[in-house]
């Protein structure tokens, strides 16, 4: 097996799964979420119902997230919706810390 097919294997996959229940989404996200994966984000959200006013993104299985998704989920806010992060850790934690994403939002 080749060094790139082995770094390959072992990067953590992304996923994105969404829960709608009323008003409310939940956003699952695992992996790694970088540039990359936003049309895949943009596709779960498309296929929310309008009634949707909260999204919450359970960070917790995700290992890495990059400025592009942070700006993504900031763009989430600008179209009105409330956007609130729960169970980020780590690196995950600290992007959402340095650009306070969080900042005056009600933890979930």
């Amino acid at each position: 097996m080749s060094q790139d097919a082995l770094e390959a294997s072992q990067s953590p996959a992304f996923s994105a799964r969404l829960l709608v229940d009323g008003e409310r989404a939940l956003l699952v996200l695992s992996g790694e979420a970088d540039l990359a994966v936003l049309p895949e984000l943009d596709a779960r959200l498309a296929g929310a119902p309008s009634t949707v006013r909260t999204v919450v993104v359970d960070a917790a299985t995700l290992a890495f997230i990059d400025a592009s998704v942070v700006g993504w989920l900031e763009g989430l806010r600008r179209r009105g919706l409330a956007v609130r992060v729960r169970g980020a850790h780590g690196i995950v934690r600290r992007v959402l810390d340095l650009v306070a994403f969080d900042a005056g939002t009600p933890s979930v």
